[in-house]
């Protein structure tokens, strides 16, 4: 409980700074103090997630339970992952997904969804709770149950919140603050 108070103290952009340098630290005793703080946020929520997975921005991990992503996965940008996803690798030698996942820019990962083996995402895809991806996934598209793939023109996967009178959404770990909703569509959008 006192390191879980501890992170959030530190904050997401600090948390992902320490995840940074579990590999990038040219100093091994930072290296290896790093991963203990590391692992110690882990073990405080309940996930894994290895520090030799590779994310091209923090992600936002809404309410971060039990989510496993294995070693070697390739997240992209402003990714939104829920409780209970799982991004694993596939290392059986003779299986044909063997590999990790490679997620997209700006995805969005439901709860309970499972990606394994050599799967590519694309940019801007929605993943549904409970689904099971195991074969590719082409830009703007939208994935439920056991890989069924619905193709859509371009997503808008931002994630918002509303926080004291204002709207905000989720881009490069940080919330960017707008005075439009998300319930409006903007004009080009119109049907």
């Amino acid at each position: 409980m006192v390191m879980k108070v501890f992170f959030v103290l530190l904050g997401t952009r600090a948390t992902w700074w320490v995840k940074r340098q579990c590999s990038r630290s040219n100093s091994g005793l930072v290296r290896k103090a790093a991963r203990l703080l590391w692992y110690s946020l882990q073990f405080c929520s309940g996930s894994s997630i290895s520090h030799e997975a590779h994310f091209a921005s923090p992600p936002l991990l809404v309410h971060d339970h039990g989510i496993f992503v294995g070693g070697g996965a390739v997240i992209g940008r402003d990714c939104v992952i829920f409780p209970n996803v799982v991004i694993g690798s596939d290392l059986l030698a003779d299986s044909s997904g063997f590999g990790v996942p490679r997620i997209g820019d700006n995805c969005y990962l439901g709860a309970g969804a499972c990606i394994v083996g050599s799967v590519r995402i694309g940019d801007r895809c929605r993943v549904g709770a409970n689904s099971t991806v195991w074969k590719d996934v082409p830009d703007d598209s939208v994935c439920v149950g056991n890989n069924r793939v619905i193709r859509k023109t371009h997503l808008d996967n931002r994630f918002y919140r509303r926080r004291r009178g204002w709207w905000e959404y989720y881009r490069g770990g940080r919330w960017i603050r707008t005075e439009r909703s998300p319930m409006k569509p903007e004009k080009d959008h119109v049907l």
